[in-house]
Formats: structure tokens, C-alpha cells, sequence
């Protein structure tokens, strides 16, 4: 009987279809990854800093202005200037290691021509708004071109480059067109905790699109047939971070830490930030990061991933061993390097990433030479945060950036205590604004008629005004807006102060002197004319 039992098992296994049993085994498809990657010859040049010559002109004026007597063609291309800069073009230089920004005006001449020099950290995009981000590599010369015949706007504006800005410039604009034009699938915007399964459904989706990207590369774009490795290599990862960075800037922690505690909030970051690892070569330790990522990349990256299980149970303004008072006697037994250090320890746990991830070093250097900021030169204690991460940035580039940002840091600390000196023309305009007001403290808010959080602080801070309508304080709104527009709102609304109305250019001018491309913007000065970190209330500046 048993025999038989035995037979009848092994008939009844060699009867079950091979398919029934292979349903039981969960093969997870097997993610691509990017080949022949880099396929440049690293070097410590292609991180060299330097300045690049940007250059602007306008061609193919209409008949009627070539027509013209020499006197009508200077009037022209001088009205024609005028337009351009009250459009305001800006430059935004945003180094996403350092987390800085520096803002440049673009100005105009009267001949419809501009030529500047512009100081880059190493190669990296720029953005010139509101037109798009260009490329740019320190020596090469980038001319931007505005042809006033174009029969579209995409041919309207040109632009042309030296070197390997030429190169990627060029393939950039073709590769946006076919590869990154995102529509609004793209994004998703978690408004509360049931769409957790739409949005893990959306990611996987973007994700399935990220590795047929990689397959595309893999079998040959055809855009890069015949550029250099470098140019391959950096338009490459600038694809791929285009995707990674929407999939990254979905994963919205704000809203679920507001809305779950903390260990449901952090096996969310688990689940949904997952993708990381197996991909971790290409979107983290990828070389080319500080080149072909945009600041967006970067930025998301930090907030997202890594802020909340790093930075928020470590103080960067405040370490305990210099003012001990101020702290719990947990806290006090417990430094912000050890804080940092089980935060890294955590995030690499967390979502299975190296200790030593590039993505992860540069966002511990944005962290705290951002965050130098709040405790601006006290030396002491930006010495102690720097000497926190300094055991974990291990990548050569970024150490050396990291030692020059700090001695950077620290001789622009020391010259600002020296005397101003007007050396530019936002110093030069600002000076005028602020002039007849000279021994009062100025509270000076910069807004639009089409911002909605200028026009509500305007509202606010209406008590505030009246209450101090007889102190030495001058509250100045300033803005670019239309005039009548605006004094129209503001009567309605009875909004008092100094209304200051500025051009465009010189709107653009002051936004390269306070380095802001975002408003509201506030900058107080005291009675003695010197600039103040905002973090002081007017009350405080008047009891100086």
C-alpha cells in the first residue's frame, strides 16, 4: 500500500504541468544598468573653475531699421534694448554642492549687444530665465543670438558655443525634445494618505519608463554618434537625472510626516525610495553629478531623502558644547557629529545606499555650508559642523571643493566687516532708494501685484506700520509693477509706507546685489545704513 501511495505521489508530480509549478517562484525582473559608463577618461580638469565669456546680440533687423539714416538705426536698436531689458533675462548660477546661487543681470547695450564674463565653480547648466538652462564650461564662449525673423520662438532664440559647451548645447536641445518632455503624467501630487497605493502604481510607471531610458542609451543614442566620451557622458546623466529627479520630488515626505507618525512616515521613505539602490551606480555615485545635475536634482534629493532622518535631530545653529544651557540633558550628552553620524548610519540602512554615496556627501556639504548662513561668522561653530562631515567625505573632488568653500567662507566673512563701497549698480541703485531715508531703520519689501504672499505680508504687517507710524522706521515697498495697478490695490487696501517704483533693469540689478530670484524678499537696514540678516525684528533694530 505504501508502494503504491509513493507511485501515485511521484505520477501525480510528473502530471503537474512545469507551469503550475513555476508560478511559485517569484523572478524579479532584472533592472538595466547604464554600460560603458563613464566612458571618458576621468580627470580632475573636467572640474576645473574659470571664467566663460557670455555674449548676446539680435540679427536680421527689418527692413525699415537697416533703411534708415544712421541716427534712426541708433534710435531703433536703443528702443529695441530697452524692450530687452525691461523683459528682465536673468542668470541664475546655482552651484547645488555649495547650495549657493549668484544672480547676474543681463543688460543690454544700446547697439543690442551684451558681453560678460561669468566665473563658474566647473563646468555646469545655467539657468537664463525665462528662456531655458545653457551649458557652460570655463574658457569656452557662449554667444546667445536672438534672430528677430524667426518663424517661431523656438527659432528665435540661438544659442552658440565654443568648445564643450558647443557640444552638449547643441545635443541638449535635441535630446529635450525627444527624451525629457515630460507632460503632466509625469508628476504626481500625494494630497493624502489613500493614494499611497496610486502613487507606489505612478512610481513603477516612471520607473519602467527610467529603464527603458537606460536601455535606449545602452543600445546607442543617436543623437551622440560622434561626440566626445565627456559630452556622451554628461548628456547622458543629464537624461537620467531629469527622470530621477520627478521620481524623487514625488516622493513627498512633508506631507506624510504632517499626516503619519514617525514609524509609518519612515517605512514610507522605505517602500517608495527603494528604487535608490539598484540604481545607485547611475543616479548617486554617477561622476558626472556636479556637472550635468541641475540644482532641482540635488535639492529634492536632500529634502526628501535626506533631511528628516539626518539634520532634524541634529542643531546646526547651536552645538551644545558652547552654549549647554540651551539644551535637554540627553542633548547635552550627545554632539551634533554623533547626531550626524547615526543619521548617516540610519539613511544608509534605510534605503540600502553606501555610506560613502556621492549624492549623499554632497548633500551633507550643501547642508551645512547652506546652514552657515543662520550663524553667519561665528567661526567657531561653522568649524565644528564642517568638522562633522568632514570624515565622511571621502571623494577627492568634493574634499577639495569643501576645504576652499570653507577658507572661501571665511575670508568673505572677515571683508564684510570692512566699510561698503558702492561697486556695483545694484549698490549704486540701491544707495538712491535708500538715501532719503538715511538715520531711520528701513524695512524694505520687494513684491508684485501678481504675488499673492507680497500682497497677504502687505496686509499683515498694516498694524504693525500704524503702530510704529512715529518711530524712526521707514517701511519701503518697492517693485517693478505697474504703477496705476498697483496704487489702485494699495489705496483700496490702505497700505501705507514708501512706495518705491523701479525699472525692470534696475528690478534686475538689485536681484544680482541680494543674490534672490523669489519673492517675497525682505531686506532690513539700520540707522546707520548697514544691511541686517533678516532674522532681526524691526522692535530690535530700533532699540539699538
Amino acid at each position: 500500500m505504501r508502494k503504491l501511495t509513493l507511485c501515485l505521489s511521484v505520477l501525480l508530480m510528473l502530471l503537474i504541468p512545469m507551469g503550475m509549478i513555476a508560478k511559485k517562484k517569484v523572478t524579479k525582473p532584472e533592472i538595466p544598468q547604464l554600460q560603458n559608463f563613464p566612458s571618458s577618461t576621468l580627470s580632475e580638469y573636467r572640474l576645473h573653475a574659470g571664467e566663460a565669456v557670455f555674449r548676446g546680440k539680435l540679427i536680421n533687423f527689418p527692413k525699415e531699421v537697416m533703411d534708415a539714416s544712421e541716427e534712426g538705426k541708433k534710435e531703433a536698436f536703443k528702443m529695441l534694448a530697452d524692450i530687452l531689458n525691461s523683459k528682465g533675462i536673468t542668470m541664475y548660477i546655482r552651484d547645488a554642492v555649495l547650495n549657493t546661487e549668484k544672480v547676474r543681470a543681463i543688460t543690454f547695450n544700446d547697439d543690442c549687444t551684451f558681453d560678460m564674463k561669468i566665473q563658474l565653480p566647473h563646468p555646469m547648466f545655467v539657468n537664463l530665465a525665462p528662456i531655458r538652462n545653457i551649458f557652460m564650461c570655463p574658457g569656452d564662449t557662449i554667444d546667445f543670438v536672438i534672430n528677430l525673423t524667426a518663424k517661431n520662438k523656438e527659432e528665435t532664440r540661438i544659442i552658440q558655443a565654443t568648445g564643450l559647451s558647443g557640444e552638449v548645447n547643441r545635443i541638449v536641445e535635441e535630446v529635450d525634445k525627444k527624451y525629457t518632455k515630460f507632460d503632466q503624467s509625469s508628476t504626481f501630487r500625494l494630497e493624502n494618505v489613500n493614494q499611497m497605493d496610486s502613487l507606489m502604481e505612478w512610481r513603477n510607471q516612471q520607473l519602467a519608463r527610467l529603464d527603458s531610458m537606460v536601455i535606449k542609451m545602452n543600445a546607442g543614442l543617436p543623437e551622440l554618434q560622434g561626440c566626445s566620451p565627456l559630452a556622451s557622458d554628461i548628456v547622458r546623466s543629464y537624461i537620467l537625472f531629469q527622470y530621477g529627479e520627478r521620481i524623487i520630488r514625488s516622493g513627498d515626505t512633508d506631507f506624510v510626516q504632517n499626516d503619519l507618525d514617525s514609524e509609518k512616515t519612515e517605512a514610507f521613505m522605505r517602500r517608495y525610495f527603494d528604487f535608490i539602490a539598484p540604481r545607485e551606480k547611475y543616479l548617486f555615485n554617477n561622476p558626472m553629478m556636479m556637472i550635468a545635475a541641475e540644482d532641482g536634482y540635488v535639492n529634492n534629493t536632500h529634502f526628501r531623502m535626506f533631511f528628516q532622518p539626518i539634520f532634524a535631530g541634529a542643531t546646526t545653529y547651536y552645538p551644545y558644547m558652547y552654549w549647554p544651557e540651551m539644551a535637554s540633558e540627553e542633548e547635552n550628552s550627545t554632539t551634533n557629529r554623533t547626531k550626524i553620524a547615526n543619521g548617516i548610519k540610519k539613511v544608509s540602512e534605510m534605503y540600502n545606499i553606501s555610506t560613502n554615496s556621492l549624492m549623499l556627501q554632497t548633500c551633507l556639504m550643501r547642508h551645512v555650508f547652506y546652514e552657515q548662513k543662520g550663524y553667519k561668522y561665528d567661526y567657531d561653530i561653522f568649524a565644528e559642523e564642517v568638522a562633522a562631515i568632514i570624515p565622511y567625505i571621502t571623494d577627492p573632488d568634493l574634499a577639495r571643493f569643501t576645504t576652499i568653500a570653507y577658507r572661501e567662507r571665511v575670508k568673505k566673512g572677515e571683508a564684510s566687516v570692512a566699510e561698503d563701497k558702492l561697486l556695483t549698480k545694484g549698490d549704486s541703485i540701491f544707495h538712491r532708494i535708500i538715501s532719503p531715508y538715511k538715520g531711520n531703520v528701513l524695512s524694505i519689501d520687494f513684491w508684485e501685484m501678481s504675488c499673492g504672499p507680497c500682497r497677504a505680508g502687505m496686509l499683515q504687517d498694516r498694524e504693525m506700520v500704524e503702530r510704529l507710524k512715529d518711530q524712526p522706521i521707514k517701511f519701503i515697498y518697492l517693485t517693478d509693477d505697474d504703477p496705476e495697478k498697483c496704487n489702485k490695490w494699495m489705496e483700496e487696501n490702505n497700505i501705507k509706507g514708501e512706495h518705491v517704483f523701479i525699472s525692470r533693469k534696475e528690478w534686475s540689478h538689485l536681484q544680482e546685489k541680494f543674490s534672490f530670484n523669489g519673492i517675497p524678499f525682505h531686506v532690513y537696514v539700520d540707522k546707520q545704513g548697514k544691511i541686517r540678516d533678516i532674522e532681526h525684528s524691526v522692535e530690535e533694530l530700533l532699540n539699538e
